[in-house]
């Protein structure tokens, strides 16, 4: 059976539309790559909102390319060393493969590289100058890779397009991570779940932390003087283990004037706490269940809410500051 060809750049601007629209993000990225004329094509036809990447870089790389929020197309890029394939290959694979014939088939174009970092770097670029969409997540396992500065670096590129930056990895030395925390640019927010090696040595250093909302899942390195510190607008710290002295210290320096950028302040897996003693001389009153109230010597309203989670005697803290 013969198969027939038709010129796409020469269809009428609305079929044309309508031809793009009815494929895939892998596809069509394929196809920008025939020349220069379509890519120019496809570029002006996405240059649109609604649609955002996801990006993950560890031992291999995903990237994810979302059409209002649903992930419509995957690329791979994977250690060519590893694999027996060592070649580029498309497919459909399966959503969720417990789900067998029922469940959504996803686009995939796969790329079997020696230098998996170097080519994801290249192809990025390529995809972001065709696309031009947002990052919603770029997610980075600081782990796969022994300089992981030149990684860093690298997600600092892209910044100022990604709402959220996660950092995953295995342990590291409590000087790696103040490195990281005070090179990452992002101004949005950022996520760390890397234990540190050394956090009993967590007095030697207080890193900046520079973006605007940070969680940090292994806060157990932090200290009255990291809360200190903080001179963004939100902070999640989780498996605290600052005492309720230090906290009550803190929320003095506040009333007093520090941290003037702080909205929100939460300590996770906090531990069991004598309340009186961290709401100790600052003329708190009751203004519910658990919750709190109290001034700042700017006028501004602090709200201390304190959740018990039994039977695991955990708790969590939660401090919000009503700036005008």
């Amino acid at each position: 059976m013969a198969v027939e060809t038709f010129p796409i750049l020469r269809l009428p601007s609305i079929a044309r539309e309508n031809f793009l629209k009815s494929l895939d993000p892998v596809r069509v990225f394929l196809l920008s790559q025939l020349s220069r004329k379509m890519k120019r094509a496809i570029k002006a036809e996405y240059k649109k909102t609604g649609q955002e990447l996801s990006v993950t870089v560890d031992y291999f790389t995903c990237i994810s390319v979302c059409f209002s929020g649903t992930t419509t197309g995957d690329f791979f890029v994977h250690d060519a060393r590893r694999s027996i394939l060592q070649k580029v290959r498309l497919e459909d694979r399966l959503a969720d493969p417990e789900g067998g014939r029922f469940s959504p088939r996803i686009p995939t174009f796969r790329f079997y590289k020696c230098d998996i970092l170097g080519h994801t770097k290249q192809f990025l670029a390529e995809l972001m100058d065709v696309f031009s969409f947002p990052i919603a997540k770029f997610y980075i396992d600081i782990s796969s890779y022994e300089n992981y500065q030149s990684v860093i670096q690298w997600v600092n590129t892209y910044c100022p397009i990604t709402q959220l930056i996660r950092i995953d990895g295995r342990e590291i030395d409590f000087e790696d991570y103040c490195w990281i925390l005070e090179n990452l640019e992002s101004p949005n927010n950022v996520e760390f779940d890397v234990p540190i090696h050394n956090y009993e040595h967590r007095e030697c250093g207080v890193p900046t932390f520079r973006a605007g909302k940070i969680k940090i899942l292994h806060g157990e390195f932090v200290r009255l003087c990291h809360l200190q510190s903080l001179n963004g607008m939100e902070y999640n710290i989780g498996k605290a283990t600052i005492n309720d002295e230090e906290l009550n210290e803190f929320l003095r320096d506040l009333v007093a004037g520090a941290n003037p950028n702080l909205k929100k302040l939460t300590l996770e897996e906090y531990g069991r706490t004598v309340i009186d003693d961290v709401l100790k001389d600052l003329g708190a009153r009751n203004i519910g269940e658990n919750q709190w109230s109290f001034g700042l010597e700017n006028g501004n309203e602090v709200v201390l809410s304190y959740c018990v989670s039994d039977p695991e005697s955990k708790s969590s803290i939660d401090i919000i500051i009503n700036r005008n």
